[in-house]
């Protein structure tokens, strides 16, 4: 029984010294990468600064040893809106964002988008870098541009241990260009059953050709159907029935009313016809169409008159092969 106990005592000292010496093993973060700020707005055609940092957690402690060879690489979302290079004016403005630096060489990954910031790790101690965000002035759309920086975990690992990498900057850059307007250049029409007229979808402004396209919608008792360059509305996937914008920025709808077997001669109903989704763009005073239908008899019904002609086909050929078997 000693002896048991001797070997049991032996066995927790040198499990705990174990553990003990793969604590101390282990190397946590030494260091923190952070941006200066992590919420920054900017606006066209004006800059600001962003600095990155490396530094212990807290600000009494010691700044930790970092390994050589090490440099910060950024990721860029979406990488297609930004540059290290100068915003040119005089080519099509697809950039919203310059991204460059007085100190320090930034090298852009034209296949990622991803910046490299060509500085050592362990330049760091007690200087960071300093980024220049500059907003390309004159963009060729009226939105506004979300830009994130985010730090590549990759690149913080070093020869003595991992640099943590702090939370991401989400950047906005805010257009001062007019945003378009969307309507429909009127707001009712009236349609005899069976015919159909033509309305405008129209976004008004000098970015007005950027829009695209929008979506509307169709509700109401009256039957109608809409129609663009003698095609049915594609249907969204939320249901509503999109509408392409020339570069000019319009659209013309062609409003049908359908033939509906309830409605009598003289009578009317009614539908409209509802802007729903403007792209981005703002959405003006006319942005439902009223529809009015006039009710006419002399205008055939035709999911009727299809089952009519379904039923004499079925019944012509029922008649020929009645008459094969007899003979």
């Amino acid at each position: 029984m000693r002896y048991h106990y001797l070997l049991t005592m032996l066995t927790a000292c040198a499990l705990l010294a174990a553990s003990a010496v793969g604590a101390s093993a282990q190397v946590g973060p030494q260091a923190t990468a952070t941006f200066s700020r992590t919420d920054v707005r900017i606006v066209e055609a004006s800059s600001t600064t962003l600095e990155v940092r490396i530094a212990p957690p807290e600000v009494e402690d010691d700044f930790p040893a970092l390994g050589s060879g090490g440099e910060v690489v950024l990721e860029v979302e979406p990488a297609a809106v930004v540059t290290t290079e100068a915003c040119d004016a005089d080519e099509d403005m697809n950039f919203a964002l310059r991204i460059w630096s007085e100190t320090d060489v930034l090298l852009r990954d034209s296949d990622t988008g991803a910046i490299t910031i060509d500085r050592d790790l362990r330049d760091y101690e007690g200087l960071p870098t300093e980024l220049r965000l500059a907003a390309c002035a004159d963009t060729s759309d009226y939105r506004d541009t979300s830009v994130t920086l985010a730090f590549v975990a990759a690149s913080l690992e070093t020869r003595d241990g991992t640099v943590a990498a702090g939370p991401p900057a989400s950047i906005q850059v805010l257009n001062d260009d007019p945003v378009p307007v969307v309507e429909f250049a009127t707001d009712a029409l009236a349609i005899d059953e069976g015919g159909s007229q033509t309305v405008a979808v129209v976004a008004e402004g000098p970015l007005g050709g950027q829009v695209m396209r929008v979506a509307v919608e169709a509700a109401g008792d009256a039957r109608i159907s809409l129609r663009q360059g003698d095609q049915p509305l594609v249907e969204n996937m939320d249901g509503s029935l999109a509408v392409e914008l020339g570069a000019g920025g319009t659209a013309r709808l062609a409003v049908v009313a359908d033939g509906d077997e309830s409605l009598a001669s003289g009578e009317t109903k009614t539908a409209t016809v509802r802007i729903v989704d403007t792209n981005g763009a703002e959405l003006g005073d006319f942005d439902t169409l009223a529809v009015t239908v006039n009710g006419s008899t002399d205008v055939p019904v035709l999911p009727l008159v299809g089952q009519l002609l379904l039923a004499l086909f079925l019944m012509a050929g029922g008649s020929r092969l009645y008459r094969r078997r007899r003979g």
